[in-house]
């Protein structure tokens, strides 16, 4: 999941399907994040551009009482 926080500044300037063209993409966020505000200044620019992106990720799995008995042995 990719969760996307954004001032007016992107909002009113990229259509909703160039800023999910934008993020649907494999760079890092950073490079997506550059790429939104990019996109956004090329558009006019007119207004401050904020942007947040959070990627969620796998949760760590800890290993079972199993695992760590067997590692300790």
């Amino acid at each position: 999941d990719l969760l996307l926080m954004c001032s007016d500044g992107l909002s009113e300037m990229l259509r909703t399907d160039e800023i999910l063209a934008l993020v649907t993409t494999n760079e890092t966020l950073e490079e997506k994040t550059t790429r939104l505000i990019a996109a956004a200044n090329a558009n006019g620019g007119r207004d401050n551009i904020s942007v947040l992106l959070v990627q969620a990720g796998q949760p760590e799995r800890k290993p079972g009482f199993i695992s760590r008995w067997l590692r300790a042995a």
